[in-house]
């Protein structure tokens, strides 16, 4: 489907949207932009680690 590219271990259930009214609509998309958001910091702390050699945990 259109929203596996937001499947990840820790972010809410899509199935929980099953509808397509308006509202659920809008809800997943901030939903993915919420997820976007989060891998984008851990690419960053990924790449922080590796140039400054510290460890940093999420």
């Amino acid at each position: 489907s259109a929203l596996d590219h937001i499947s990840s271990p820790r972010s809410t259930p899509i199935e929980t949207f099953c509808g397509n009214s308006v509202f659920e609509l809008l809800v997943l998309r901030k939903l993915s932009q919420i997820s976007a958001t989060q891998r984008e910091i851990q690419a960053e702390l990924r790449m922080m680690q590796q140039t400054a050699g510290v460890q940093v945990r999420i």
